[in-house]
């Protein structure tokens, strides 16, 4: 199955790692994956409807094309500091996924240490309070597969070996409801009045992205899985901006988002000689990796929009590893109005001061998440960048909680 053939059959904030570390996941993944033996009840498997009327061509989705030449030097017009606050008990680590409230203007980080915590911000940066608890009470979150905001509510995606559940919170960390969903999902965004959901290419299920009323009945489904393999790809792959929703896929070459809650394809990455192969989707998931390993390819990491511009995050990984070449990372930013396309690039184990990005506003700001370190190691140049409150720098230690910079085209 060709990921790019598969928008012509529609129905209806992470990194790549190394294939070593890829090739044990999955064997790991086969191994012990829920999804293997759960199945889905009656009424989700239904075969995929090819001659839907919501299966748009390629043709309709605008093609970007990313490694030609042309593109213009990435650079902000202005960039915004907001230091997150750092407390004892208060400490983010490695970040799994940063939401913003669009109506209070808090934001909300969950952290990826071993006591997985989600905290909420104002928009200076200080501690609000936590929400919620991990742990396997019935007002707890067993794990944090994702989270998503809508109004004051918090929602968290949670997966343990009793299902997946939605659990509910409101901002000040008081627990609403607790959701089983029978969806073996893996990522989710709020899409009012309900949810949208990604169970990936698990054979459980016909499809790879369901939408749901606010109780899981499924309402909508889209993405034929038609993968010659059984496996979740997982990361958070979704993100919102006021009602609408945006979605990409692991090595997928095609970008969707939403409009009156139905997911339609929006862009095609141009990835010419670094597309992932069609026989990557035809094999069985060892080989299909291996597959990989042994070509050139890329694939989107990150995608969200705001109103005037569309993000995209990529990584291109070259044809063999062991040779010294190193993965690159690209970001590019498209002005929609005038097509006009921004790229920056570094190496990945780079400490680049932008390869963290996060999120996009309601007023065309892209946000980057930057850990003191990285500013710190060097900190004259990052000076000559268009920081509006340089005061910020001198007051970072390097030991912080992380930065967030509110940049502006």
């Amino acid at each position: 199955m060709s990921c790019r053939n598969n928008s012509n059959n529609l129905s209806n904030k992470l990194e790549i790692p190394i294939m070593k570390t890829i090739l044990l996941i999955i064997t790991l993944t086969l191994l012990t994956s829920p999804f293997k033996t759960d199945c889905p009840k009656a009424g989700y498997n239904n075969e995929p409807n090819r001659k839907s009327a919501l299966n748009p061509a390629d043709e309709n989705t605008k093609v970007i094309d990313v490694f030609g030449s042309g593109h213009s030097d990435l650079s902000f017009k202005s960039i915004e500091l907001i230091p997150i606050e750092t407390l004892p008990d208060v400490l983010i680590g490695d970040f799994l996924q940063l939401k913003i409230d669009f109506e209070g203007d808090d934001f909300y980080i969950s952290s990826n240490t071993n006591q997985k915590e989600i905290f909420r911000f104002n928009k200076e940066g200080k501690f609000l309070n936590k929400i919620g608890k991990q742990g396997g009470g019935p007002k707890e979150y067993p794990s944090i597969a994702d989270i998503c905001v809508h109004g004051d509510i918090i929602d968290v995606l949670s997966r343990s070996a009793n299902g997946v559940k939605i659990v509910g919170y409101k901002n000040d960390g008081t627990f609403l409801y607790s959701k089983s969903i029978n969806l073996i999902a893996y990522s989710f965004e709020w899409l009012s009045p309900g949810y949208i959901l990604e169970t990936s290419y698990s054979k459980a299920y016909p499809f790879r992205v369901y939408t749901t009323d606010v109780n899981g009945k499924v309402t909508g489904k889209y993405l034929p899985n038609t993968t010659g393999f059984s496996m979740a790809i997982s990361g958070n792959h979704f993100s919102g901006l006021g009602s609408e929703a945006f979605y990409h896929e692991g090595y997928c070459d095609i970008l969707y988002k939403t409009i009156d809650r139905k997911l339609l394809p929006a862009y095609t990455i141009d990835l010419r000689e670094y597309r992932v192969p069609d026989e990557f989707y035809k094999s069985e998931p060892l080989q299909a990796f291996q597959l990989l390993k042994r070509s050139a390819f890329a694939s989107v990491l990150n995608y969200f929009e705001t109103p005037s511009y569309a993000f995209f995050s990529i990584r291109q990984s070259p044809k063999r590893q062991g040779n010294g070449k190193e993965l690159i990372d690209y970001i590019f930013i498209l002005n929609k109005e005038t097509n006009e396309l921004f790229k920056r690039s570094y190496k990945m184990r780079s400490e680049d001061f932008f390869k963290h990005p996060v999120t996009g506003s309601m007023n065309d700001e892209i946000v980057f998440l930057i850990y003191p370190h990285m500013i710190l190691s060097d900190k004259e140049a990052f000076k000559k960048l268009a920081i509006t409150n340089p005061e910020i720098i001198d007051r970072l230690e390097v030991d912080d909680n992380p930065v967030l910079a509110i940049c502006k085209m």
